[in-house]
């Protein structure tokens, strides 16, 4: 008796934004009387044009990144991980940005434009690449 073992091979990617010197997740200011999910849906359709409908948010898994910078202070973002359904999925960008990329932990890692909070974005990216090879085995 034999069994062959197949490992599932997934291109992990994260969507980044460009703007101001730099690359980011989609992200925003929350609303009044907005929930955190609220915020992050509303923030990725106004940036990207994505609805809920195009991707497929992962329960259980948040990132929550804090940090301090010179222009707004104290600053508090959680980002979700969610799979996108279509892999050609055409994303437009807002006015706010002048261009997007899906990049690798790699190729995110070494954009090193997130300044002032670098240091955060490095251990944001590494904890959610880890947690999408978790999710692919």
């Amino acid at each position: 008796f034999s069994k062959q073992w197949y490992q599932r091979r997934v291109r992990a990617e994260i969507l980044l934004l460009y703007t101001n010197g730099r690359w980011s997740p989609p992200k925003g200011g929350k609303e009044a009387g907005e929930s955190v999910m609220e915020n992050a849906l509303r923030e990725t359709y106004e940036e990207t044009a994505l609805t809920p409908d195009d991707f497929a948010i992962i329960e259980g898994y948040q990132y929550h990144l804090q940090y301090t910078n010179s222009i707004i202070k104290e600053t508090s973002i959680t980002f979700f991980l969610a799979k996108i359904k279509d892999s050609n999925q055409q994303i437009m960008i807002s006015h706010e940005h002048s261009r997007y990329k899906w990049m690798e932990l790699s190729e995110a890692l070494l954009s090193r434009n997130h300044a002032p909070s670098h240091d955060e974005y490095v251990k944001l990216y590494e904890n959610v690449f880890t947690d999408i090879a978790k999710l692919s085995t």
